[in-house]
């Protein structure tokens, strides 16, 4: 009997076609990771011959004006190339060089003042970019006369160009200015004389001629070549108020200074002219007083119903004559290279020093609380 003939039913015998598939399968992953690998060992490649990113650190320091920068390289390799800087927020170009070495430096000009970060780009030869740096600007900061000038968002709306300010017409800050909360924000170091009025704040630093507030503010350091005058409205219980130092400097012939219902929060400082007055009357000073005159006049202080909360100290190669009808909080030096003459109504909580080796006329005020000195003994 003949043998049984395998059958596609019972499974006795694979089929053939089953197999192809699978090899095809198997070829095409084997493929892919042959491609994979190749285009990988070319990328990596490609990375080792282009340029690597420039290691440095880089800073950025205003150059006299609110829009020109000086730019430093602080460490690292040198910059060469194409080196081109732009706005961080809009990447908008600014400015370009082709060099910046280890130690050295160079300047960029930025032309917006607002702009408060800028990219550091280099272009490589082969075209690769990389930020290397990004330097922040801080704002121009004017510094004259000790005093820090850089506030400038009011000052078009009161009529002063600090750009040009050598010769300046007057400056009046009243009713008439059109600003927020009845608030300047003006730094202002001009020639000329400024007035504040109706309640107005102006809120800044100033170098100028003349000072008159009636009725309003200054939140910032004064220094005035010859006159400043403070004056509140006692009916209304309006103060004028300088949150601030305050300096007379002198390179007037002479200087005055009136304070009338008022508050000074800082110091005055009167020195370097032939003639000084100073008038306090219904106020407080929550600092020191100075006097210090090296001309042929006198220096004079009255103080009435006021209070003092610092010392007084007065010098002058020539008479000096104080009134006190208030409160001295602290102690009282006096220089004089003449006569003295300290009239007293009010107190002293300190001590009284008066050198001087010419007359010395004391009244109303305690004798052991005065030492008088020559001037030898001066320091």
């Amino acid at each position: 009997m003949l043998p049984r003939r395998p059958s596609e039913r019972d499974g006795s015998k694979p089929d053939s076609r089953a197999i192809s598939p699978v090899i095809g399968v198997v070829l095409m992953v084997a493929i892919v990771v042959v491609v994979a690998a190749i285009a990988g060992a070319m990328a990596l490649d490609m990375a080792d011959t282009s340029e690597p990113r420039p290691n440095v650190a880089l800073e950025a320091e205003p150059d006299g004006d609110s829009t020109t920068y000086e730019v430093s390289h602080q460490y690292g390799e040198e910059l060469e190339g194409d080196i081109t800087f732009q706005s961080a927020d809009d990447s908008e170009e600014l400015d370009d060089v082709e060099l910046i070495s280890p130690g050295g430096e160079t300047s960029i000009d930025v032309e917006d003042a607002d702009i408060s970060e800028v990219d550091v780009i280099w272009t490589g030869e082969d075209g690769t970019e990389y930020i290397v740096d990004t330097l922040t600007l801080e704002p121009y900061i004017e510094t004259e006369h000790g005093l820090e000038f850089g506030t400038y968002d009011d000052c078009e709306a009161i009529g002063y160009d600090h750009a040009d300010s050598e010769e300046h017409d007057d400056i009046e800050i009243d009713e008439g200015v059109d600003v927020a909360d009845d608030t300047v924000h003006c730094d202002i170091n001009a020639d000329a004389e400024v007035e504040i009025e109706d309640g107005y704040t102006l809120v800044g630093n100033l170098a100028i001629e003349d000072l008159e507030v009636e009725n309003g503010t200054v939140e910032g350091d004064i220094r005035a070549t010859e006159e400043v005058e403070l004056e509140g409205d006692d009916d209304d219980d309006d103060e004028a108020k300088v949150d601030g130092d305050i300096e007379l400097d002198g390179t007037g012939e002479e200087n005055e200074f009136e304070l009338e219902d008022g508050h000074v929060t800082g110091s005055i400082d009167a020195h370097g002219v032939d003639e000084s007055e100073l008038e306090i009357e219904d106020s407080t000073v929550d600092g020191a007083v100075d006097i210090h005159v090296e001309g042929s006049e006198e220096a004079e202080l009255e103080i009435d119903d006021s209070t003092i909360e610092g010392p007084v100290e007065i010098y002058s190669e020539d008479e000096v004559d104080l009134e006190i009808d208030g409160e001295i909080k602290d102690s009282v030096v006096i220089f004089s290279g003449d006569e003295v003459e300290l009239d007293s109504q009010g107190t002293v909580a300190g001590s009284v020093d008066i050198y001087s080796d010419g007359d010395i006329d004391v009244e109303g005020i305690n004798d052991e609380s005065v030492e008088e000195h020559s001037e030898s003994d001066f320091e």
